[in-house]
């Protein structure tokens, strides 16, 4: 092959993961290594052209060539598993699995995947962005990296506002995590004053930052998640500018970007903003010049344009290395027990509430966010609730009918500054339509 002639060896050195077959070759005898370094280019370029998908070849120990061939009848890998891996305690998102192509002991029948993980507190990774064209997996892939981060820390520790456009079955099926500092917002309108209240805790964190020396104060990591990101930035070009803004001195002052973008071109992701997301995850892409660009590596070399789709990445840090993972499925129904379990787990909401700025005919400043010093106690809550039962009776005196738990819960959030859990709107609504008190 190409001059450099090479034993592919059986399995268990060659292997199957759960979406490639992977060939591990060696130089034959007599062939030195050197003659077959530097060629692993040509031959993923050739065999890629044959297959008319993605095969990539990676270099191992002792001179071995691994080369990772999309299978015919790839297998899905449940987001359960993945999150039964994850370590509560840190801020730190898992992307999905990852397998290390190096030498497998004979008699194992399987090789043990590993699980590529971005630590949030880390200087290099503050940031992360995902790009990917329609059935590239990239919503799933956010929602499943979502879901760790809400298993891995604790809602006192860590808050999330998810914003999705354009949601369908997005981010709005994580409604219902403790770290929620506000409802999953799919209004644009709102996703604008939301970023616009997030820039503004920003800012004020960062005045009390110089205030103290610049040592940092007694907050809670933040971190904004945005699925479609190129709805908002064309809709409003001084998206751009907040998140830049964010992503350049967010790092220091606890707040984290989580990005999603269909369309990875300069228009929706400038370069300026890029420079400030090292952590990159590419899927499928429409034509190769966006794989590049949102990358750094040049599009002969990475072929993201011909991935298989269905949750296939290349992860990079600012293009200097590369890793390959497949992101884990995230069915609605499995998502819906997570977030309970999630529940379960934290049972007391974050702390922390957000709320969208009021945006006004002049450009007067957005106001500070609203937050909720700390958490109610049961007494409070119970009153709460009471007085919200007498509220859905008015309406169901005046309009006839019971109002929707949306309703509620935003009524609840203007009057008390405070999410109300969906599940909880539920049985309020079920005891106030049967006459129960609290």
């Amino acid at each position: 092959m190409y001059g450099a002639p090479c034993h592919i060896q059986p399995h268990p050195i060659s292997y199957r993961t759960t979406r490639d077959n992977v060939f591990v070759m060696v130089p034959k005898a007599g062939v030195p290594v050197k003659k077959v370094l530097g060629i692993e280019t040509e031959i993923e370029q050739a065999l890629t052209n044959v297959r008319n998908g993605l095969v990539q070849v990676r270099w191992i120990t002792q001179g071995r060539l691994a080369l990772a061939v999309p299978r015919d009848d790839p297998e899905t890998i449940p987001v359960t598993d993945m999150l039964a891996s994850v370590r509560r305690g840190a801020p730190v998102i898992t992307l999905g699995e990852h397998y290390e192509h190096s030498f497998v002991p004979y008699g194992e029948e399987h090789r043990v995947p590993s699980w590529l993980r971005v630590k949030l507190d880390d200087p290099a990774t503050p940031n992360v962005i995902w790009a990917g064209t329609t059935g590239s997996g990239k919503t799933t892939a956010i929602k499943a990296s979502v879901l760790s981060l809400a298993v891995a820390s604790d809602p006192y520790d860590l808050a999330m506002v998810l914003i999705d456009p354009k949601a369908v079955k997005g981010l709005p099926g994580l409604e219902g995590l403790p770290h929620l500092a506000h409802p999953v917002i799919t209004d644009i309108d709102e996703s604008l004053a939301m970023l616009s209240a997030v820039l503004e805790e920003k800012r004020r964190r960062s005045i009390e930052a110089k205030a103290n020396g610049g040592r940092v104060g007694n907050w809670q990591r933040l971190v904004v998640v945005i699925d479609e990101m190129s709805s908002l930035v064309l809709r409003e070009p001084r998206v751009s500018d907040i998140l830049r803004e964010i992503a350049r001195e967010g790092r220091g002052l606890m707040i984290h970007l989580l990005m999603g973008a269909q369309k990875p071109t300069k228009e929706v992701i400038p370069s300026e903003l890029m420079a400030n997301v090292p952590a990159r995850a590419v899927g499928l892409v429409a034509t190769k010049e966006e794989g590049q660009y949102v990358t750094g590596i040049a599009s002969t070399r990475l072929n993201a344009h011909k991935l298989p789709g269905q949750g296939a990445f290349i992860f990079t840090l600012n293009g200097s290395k590369t890793w390959a993972f497949a992101a884990p499925l995230c069915e609605p129904d499995i998502e819906r027990r997570v977030v309970d379990k999630v529940r379960q787990w934290w049972p007391s909401s974050t702390p922390l509430r957000l709320r969208p700025a009021q945006r006004t005919a002049t450009a007067e400043p957005a106001p500070a966010p609203t937050y909720e010093p700390a958490i109610a106690t049961h007494e409070e809550r119970g009153n709460r609730h009471e007085e919200m039962i007498g509220v859905i009776r008015r309406v169901v005196d005046e309009n006839g009918d019971l109002p929707s738990s949306h309703w509620l819960r935003q009524e609840y959030q203007e009057r008390y500054g405070v999410g109300l859990n969906p599940n909880t709107a539920k049985k309020l609504l079920e005891r106030a339509a049967h006459g129960l008190s609290m």
